[in-house]
């Protein structure tokens, strides 16, 4: 017969089994996701699927520009407040949700900012990888246009694919639509600007930025994921058991 011993024994591993789940699910997509990444990458620079798509969007884009747009362009493109290689936009807004997050809601700032820890930790292992494999030249190397010789230097020894400004502004997006949901519209929208923005100055093809709000995209989900599991295995070890209460 199994006492009071074996039983809490068998209950221990089977929450060890039901709380390692999530984190298995995490590491299987983020394998995924890296491999598709790594994958897309690769036809985009060693094949022309894309050139009948990218060229005319970004000859369109690059093209038609307008003072409100330009604008508003601006301070996407161009760097103010940096720290380390993160746009001076998405300082800002960490700071702001964080803060907002810590002063009124701070059961969802740990979680929050441990999401942005996880999303960016494997945003930087697949950016690695990306660039020990592949490098896919900037257009305004192969398409005509009208660029500063300055702007050209600043971007020429970074890879085109993905675009690191859309796949990082996603991330935030997402984190921002999981603890702030009723910004998540805002957050879209800013996503979405900032992909066609990307396009708009000449610092990346079309297929970019599609990678990039697709990586943004798996990268966001996967770091929340994570970070809501750990959060909840940490509250679960807060609490007794009920066995431990009588």
């Amino acid at each position: 017969m199994s006492g009071p011993d074996d039983t809490r024994r068998s209950h221990a591993r089977e929450e060890r089994r039901h709380s390692s789940r999530p984190f298995l699910l995490v590491i299987a997509l983020f394998v995924a996701l890296t491999l598709a990444s790594l994958g897309a990458g690769w036809v985009l620079v060693h094949t022309t699927l894309s050139s009948g798509f990218d060229r005319p969007v970004y000859e369109w884009a690059i093209q038609h520009h307008t003072p409100i747009l330009d604008v508003m362009s601006h301070p996407i493109d161009q760097n103010f407040l940096r720290f380390g290689v993160t746009p001076s936009y998405l300082n800002i807004w960490a700071v702001l949700l964080l803060g907002y997050l810590l002063i009124f809601r701070r059961r969802d700032f740990v979680p929050a900012l441990l999401a942005f820890v996880i999303a960016f930790l494997m945003s930087s292992a697949i950016l690695y990888l990306n660039s020990q494999f592949l490098f896919r030249a900037r257009p305004f190397t192969v398409f005509p246009n009208q660029l500063t010789a300055a702007y050209k230097a600043s971007l020429l020894h970074w890879t085109s694919w993905p675009s690191g400004h859309v796949r990082d502004t996603t991330i935030f997006a997402v984190i921002t639509a999981r603890y702030l949901p009723k910004l998540a519209w805002l957050a879209a929208i800013v996503a979405l600007f900032v992909a066609f923005s990307r396009v708009y100055v000449g610092a990346h093809y079309p297929t970019d930025v599609i990678g990039g709000l697709l990586l943004g995209l798996g990268l966001g989900a996967l770091g929340v994921l994570a970070a809501d599991s750990i959060w909840k295995w940490i509250e679960a070890r807060r609490s007794p058991r009920p066995d431990e209460r009588a």
